[in-house]
Parts: structure tokens; C-alpha cells; sequence
């Protein structure tokens, strides 16, 4: 008799952005879950509300007394709010405290790949045969620009649970950096996803990049409009500061194909200073600067 998975509505509006309703969702299934379930559920509601930017509430809601996932998840969110090394290596001593946990060395994971190392992002997952931590290796796969590796990930995983969302996601994240008529089969599996579960901000932005690839601008920009006008909707407590600049940087991509991306790209650079790319272009332009003060 198979049993019932108690989290899968939990998890999908995780996977696909849906960080609120996540969230929402979480208070109507506290009855029927046993106590590892219960903590399980609770890791969830804590990455939602990193994946909504509410860093200092997670912060501040795990203990040293805590279960060691979610101190594994509160230090996730204090490296986002302010990186430091120690968080890096105060996660290295977790995940080897805790072998046999596969939230945490997924969170390790994620913890160095936010720190720019996929060489020790990829060593905390590779071996990991949980959707997740397949997910996750064909991310830091395409990072490196190693197709053929994210198609062996994603293999393994489809192999697993080729109907779950998670695998349809990474399925989607490959046929995207594939390229070409590939791309197709990335938008087709987004649009589906948000006409099944509804659209979220990170599935629009994902969608549009798909159809940059394509060279669909205008409906890549019809995208970016509705990811906009959505994250508008939901308002700023329910969509984070990185989803709000994936949107701008997508929208100065199609403008700069279309010649006109200098309007987008000064709002990217006022509203969202701490963007990678935004700090990335200030110190071009920095050099730039220097270079024609020397020839001043």
C-alpha cells in the first residue's frame, strides 16, 4: 500500500516560488505529520522565507537547541545577509558532524555556491542521490558550463521521479543552457508548470530567459511585464530583492538586443546595488574611468 506524501503540495510551491502560499501551506498539514516530518516541514517554511529575502526571521528563530537542519538553514540566511568566511567553514564542520544528514550538506552546498566555490559546492552533493541533491549538481554542472554532466545528473534524477516537479524544473534548466530548438522544450515545460501550479515570479524570469534563447524577445518581454506586475501584486514582503533584480536583468538583456537597454540597466543599478552583475558593471566602469583618467 503506498503511503501518502504529506509535504508534496509543501514542496512543490517551494520548488516553483510559490515562498507565501509554501508558507501558507505549511499551517494545514501540522496535524498529520509524525515528528520527522514535522522537522522536515519546518526546513521548508525556513527556505521559503530565504527564498523571500526574510533573512533576520530565520535568524532569529533557530537556536543552538534548534534540530542541526535548521541551524544549517539559519546560517544560509546569515551568509546571505552578510557573507563571511566563518559561515562557510562553520557549515563544513556541521555537515561533517552530520553525515548522515542530507538537508545539510544540500544546504552546505548551497552555501558555497553562493560563495562562488562550485568545486566544494559540488563535493557536499555529488555523491547525494536525493532529487535535491541531483537538482542542485545540475545547477553547479550548468555554472560550469558542463552539459554533458548536468544531462547525467539530470538522467539520474528522471530515472528516480521523472514526474516530479523537481526533475521537470531541472529538465527545463538543461534544455535551456542546451540551446536551440532544445529551448522549446524548456518553455514548454515552464509554461505547463505555471498552468498547472500558477505563475511565480522565478517561473516567469526562468520562462523568459528560455525565449531569449529562442530570440522570442517580445514575448520575453511579455513575460518580464508579467513578472513585474506580479511582484507588484503579491508586494514587496512576498517577492524577494533577487527575484525583483532576475526580472531587470532579464528585461536589460532583451533591451540590449534591441538596442535601448540603458534606462533598464540604471534602474537595475539604483534599485539593486548589491546585485553580482550591477557589481560586476561598477567595477568595469571604475576601471574604465581610470584608465581615461590616465590618458586625461
Amino acid at each position: 500500500m503506498d503511503t501518502v506524501d504529506n509535504l508534496y503540495s509543501l514542496r512543490t510551491l517551494f520548488y516553483l516560488g510559490h515562498y507565501s502560499l509554501a508558507i501558507d501551506e505549511s499551517k494545514t498539514i501540522s496535524r498529520s505529520l509524525n515528528q520527522a516530518q514535522k522537522v522536515e516541514r519546518d526546513e521548508f517554511v525556513l527556505r521559503s522565507k530565504i527564498g523571500l529575502g526574510h533573512y533576520s526571521s530565520v535568524i532569529s528563530s533557530v537556536s543552538p537547541s534548534s534540530p542541526p537542519s535548521h541551524i544549517a538553514i539559519s546560517l544560509l540566511a546569515s551568509y546571505l545577509s552578510s557573507p563571511s568566511p566563518e559561515l562557510l567553514s562553520q557549515a563544513n564542520q556541521l555537515a561533517a558532524d552530520n553525515q548522515s544528514s542530507t538537508t545539510i550538506s544540500l544546504i552546505a552546498g548551497m552555501l558555497h555556491l553562493n560563495a562562488g566555490d562550485v568545486k566544494s559546492a559540488l563535493r557536499m552533493v555529488h555523491q547525494g542521490l536525493t532529487l535535491e541533491h541531483l537538482s542542485l549538481s545540475v545547477q553547479i554542472y550548468l555554472r560550469m558550463d558542463r552539459l554533458d554532466l548536468a544531462e547525467k545528473s539530470l538522467n539520474l534524477m528522471l530515472q528516480a521521479d521523472e514526474d516530479s516537479t523537481l526533475s521537470q524544473l531541472s529538465s527545463a534548466w538543461v534544455s535551456i543552457k542546451a540551446g536551440g530548438s532544445r529551448s522549446e522544450e524548456g518553455v514548454y515545460a515552464l509554461t505547463t508548470l505555471g498552468e498547472q501550479y500558477g505563475p511565480s515570479v522565478m517561473l516567469l524570469n526562468a520562462l523568459s530567459g528560455a525565449r531569449i534563447t529562442l530570440g522570442e524577445l517580445d514575448k520575453a518581454e511579455g513575460n518580464l511585464a508579467d513578472a513585474a506586475l506580479l511582484a507588484e501584486e503579491l508586494g514587496r514582503d512576498n517577492v524577494s530583492e533577487g527575484d525583483r533584480a532576475d526580472t531587470l536583468v532579464n528585461l536589460a538583456n532583451v533591451r540590449a538586443r534591441k538596442g535601448k537597454a540603458g534606462e533598464v540597466m540604471e534602474r537595475l543599478k539604483m534599485e539593486h546595488v548589491n546585485h553580482p552583475i550591477v557589481q560586476g558593471l561598477t567595477t568595469v566602469e571604475g576601471a574604465i574611468d581610470r584608465v581615461k583618467g590616465g590618458f586625461s
